[in-house]
């Protein structure tokens, strides 16, 4: 099933902004079918909390959510030989970890068993649609906007990079893209993944 809607331009995609966002998620929880209400919700929490695309999505069951000492909600995205776990944007775990925790190890998006169809991402996309319609016709909310919004709040933190490309007269990391495999690798330590990803909150500096 294919998402009508506003056709973006071919290299950029609008970002949902926290105000649109905020209205999806109502809208969400105003389905009277339980069922219904979780996996609109869980589409659009994992796509917006994680960073989660339909692919991604398609795999992630409520036993995927859980918790880490110390270093907040994480979800586990992907087939399980790729899989990679990411912390949960503090702000959305507690709705997250509750659509989880109803769910428990059955799909988040779908009445089936994990991997469920690519369209089931889609499905959902155009029943919140038609919920959403009346009120906001011209809001179109797809989990492509909401993982770039996820994207944007990451590398908006990012001050340090964002000085190293401007002083070394770059636009874009592709100029970088070789030095990569030479830098240090990211932390391994949940905690510190956590507080550098909005899973926790960031700890005071000396």
């Amino acid at each position: 099933m294919s998402e009508k809607g506003p056709t973006p331009s071919s290299d950029f995609v609008e970002p949902v902004t926290d105000a649109e966002f905020d209205i999806a998620l109502q809208a969400a929880s105003s389905f009277r079918n339980p069922a219904t209400r979780d996996r609109v919700r869980a589409m659009l929490l994992l796509s917006r909390a994680a960073g989660a695309d339909p692919a991604d999505s398609r795999h992630a069951t409520g036993a995927d959510v859980f918790r880490r000492p110390g270093a907040g909600l994480w979800v586990r995205l992907g087939p399980p030989q790729h899989s990679r776990e990411v912390p949960v944007l503090e702000r959305y775990a507690q709705q997250l970890e509750e659509v989880a925790q109803r769910t428990g190890t059955g799909s988040l998006i779908s009445r089936r068993t994990p991997p469920v169809s690519m369209n089931a991402s889609s499905t959902l996309v155009v029943i919140l649609r038609k919920r959403m319609k009346g009120q906001h016709p011209n809001l179109f909310i797809t989990p492509t906007r909401l993982r770039r919004s996820w994207m944007l709040e990451q590398m908006v933190t990012w001050e340090k990079l964002h000085i190293f490309l401007q002083a070394a007269g770059v636009q874009s990391m592709r100029s970088v893209d070789s030095l990569l495999d030479r830098c240090p690798r990211p932390t391994t330590d949940p905690a510190r993944a956590a507080e550098a990803l909005g899973g926790v909150p960031a700890r005071g500096r000396d």
